[in-house]
């Protein structure tokens, strides 16, 4: 029988010094990229933050599973997403889906940690919405109640291996305080893992409830632009009927304005966009604002 090799403290030092400046350079690289469409509003991402392992780190999470492979370890260099709500981490997972080939990158695992919730969404979606293939997906129901999804990413070119984790900003203050508190703890006291799990689902409540919050402040959102399509703008600028067609009719950027608002209003329906909403609101204020110098260029 072959012997394992034992690994020392140096060997991780000299694999650290050997690979830590390309696990920097990917996970760098998937932050700016994740970022841009934060910033760019293609993405209802909260925050994003990245790391790579220490050298203490990889050597306890060695000892801690009898790991003798340092090249079975796959969150060297690590992402988290966080968004306030699950609806939102579905969407940012589908933004990183349809982008990660033209980043450079290629999906090798995928593991949900889900509840045994028969309505969690995280399960749902890596079940019956995902474009990965059945056979990289792993999920898992954790007893500590953590909830997250993780991607195991390779660099196409070097093969070198990113996790990116995705979950709400509860999730993340939970994971966060269960890491403190049991990870790499040992023996961790049953009242305290049962806590844990009862605050997990309490959370999971929440975050269900701050959803249906959204949803229902989306929707009045929806009524007020199906308002404004049936009624037109009169009623919201308050206009007396012989000002308003004169005035858009001869200034040629209000006309504009109007022309572009009406075609926008009736093509959007109850279930537009954020980005459509948004553009609507600003044609909006921007005839307001436009309709107000003029009056008080003639009064």
């Amino acid at each position: 029988m072959e012997t394992k090799k034992t690994l020392f403290f140096s060997d991780v030092q000299e694999y650290y010094d050997r690979n830590n400046d390309k696990w920097s350079e990917l996970v760098c690289k998937l932050y700016d990229k994740i970022e841009e469409g934060r910033k760019e509003k293609k993405i209802p991402v909260y925050f994003t933050k990245y790391r790579v392992k220490s050298i203490n780190s990889i050597f306890l999470k060695l000892k801690r599973y009898s790991n003798n492979s340092l090249d079975q370890i796959d969150d060297y260099a690590g992402l988290r997403v966080a968004c306030f709500f699950e609806d939102e981490v579905i969407e940012t997972l589908k933004f990183i889906e349809n982008n990660l080939a033209e980043w450079g990158f290629e999906i090798k695992e995928v593991f949900g940690y889900c509840s045994n919730d028969k309505n969690d969404k995280y399960h749902d979606y890596l079940t019956n919405q995902t474009t990965e293939p059945r056979k990289k997906i792993k999920i898992s129901f954790k007893k500590s109640g953590y909830r997250s999804i993780h991607y195991i990413v390779t660099d196409i070119a070097t093969k070198y291996k990113v996790e990116i984790q995705l979950r709400t900003l509860l999730q993340d203050v939970w994971g966060e305080i269960e890491h403190t508190i049991s990870y790499k703890q040992g023996n961790i006291h049953p009242h305290i893992k049962e806590s844990f799990l009862l605050l997990a689902n309490e959370l999971s409540t929440k975050d269900r409830q701050l959803s249906y919050l959204k949803k229902i402040k989306d929707k009045e959102g929806s009524i007020e632009l199906l308002s404004r399509r049936m009624m037109g703008l009169q009623p919201y600028l308050c206009f007396e009927d012989d000002i308003k067609p004169k005035f858009f009719e001869e200034n040629e950027k209000v006309k504009n304005l109007v022309q572009n608002y009406e075609k926008l209003i009736h093509s959007s329906g109850i279930e537009s966009t954020k980005e459509e909403k948004d553009n609507i609101t600003t044609l909006y204020d921007n005839i307001v604002l436009q309709t107000k110098a003029y009056e008080s260029s003639i009064s």
